[in-house]
């Protein structure tokens, strides 16, 4: 494993993300075998061989996963510093949680109903 592939830029970002990009990048940029994915978790973290086994099948099967949370999860930070900046002291964690929690569909409907949240509490 090549070593500038191992350092990763830490700030503000849990050492666990850094660790899935770096197998991610392995796998599919450097093609990676099964087994040297399996190895870099077994020898970078703290699972054990079942669940080093595990994760990495998970990738393997359903490759765009990582990628997908990681765009909703992006998505879902912008929300809620829209709705921070908006509402000020109005925001309400529990209740954007409930807002999120609540929608169905894509991001784009997401985004709708937490826009609908906002101006509701703006001027309820």
């Amino acid at each position: 494993m090549p070593s500038s592939l191992l350092t990763y830029p830490t700030s503000g970002v849990p050492w666990r993300t850094g660790t899935t990009d770096t197998l991610l990048q392995g796998m599919h940029a450097l093609g990676w075998t099964r087994q040297e994915a399996v190895d870099y978790i077994l020898q970078y973290t703290a699972q054990s061989a079942l669940e080093a086994e595990n994760e990495v099948d998970r990738y393997i099967t359903w490759p765009g996963q990582a990628l997908a949370y990681k765009s909703g999860q992006l998505q879902i930070s912008s929300f809620r510093s829209s709705a921070e900046q908006q509402l000020g002291s109005e925001f309400d964690i529990k209740d954007f949680h409930d807002v999120i929690l609540d929608s169905l569909g894509p991001m784009s409907v997401v985004e709708e109903e937490v826009n609908e949240w906002i101006a509701s509490t703006l001027n309820p």
